[in-house]
């Protein structure tokens, strides 16, 4: 497997989150950083910043496709889509985020 090495570029980190081919975090301040395979070809070597979201509470990672909540419990999700995996009612892949419509109770 190798020897853990620091990602480079990265502030302090509040919660982390891994995928099969996609890996993202959020920061102590609720900046979001994503890095890996985002859909069927988007490859990121290095953590890119997503902060048209933010600031953000939580994230977490499928195969490859995300899922960001804000501190306002916004929810958004990005990446492969081919069983509707993001929650957007269609399977068309994203590359960046979308706003999912979050039902109150029934």
């Amino acid at each position: 497997l190798g020897v853990p090495a620091r990602v480079e570029g990265l502030p302090c980190i509040r919660q982390i989150a891994t995928g099969d081919l996609i890996t993202g975090c959020v920061s102590e301040k609720g900046r979001a950083f994503v890095w890996g395979k985002i859909g069927d070809n988007a490859v990121m070597w290095t953590p890119r910043p997503f902060d048209w979201c933010g600031p953000n509470r939580q994230i977490s990672m499928g195969l490859s496709h995300v899922c960001l909540v804000t501190e306002v419990g916004e929810v958004y999700t990005w990446g492969e889509n081919f069983l509707g995996q993001l929650g957007l009612g269609d399977t068309t892949q994203r590359t960046n985020p979308s706003r999912v419509a979050v039902g109150g109770p029934p």
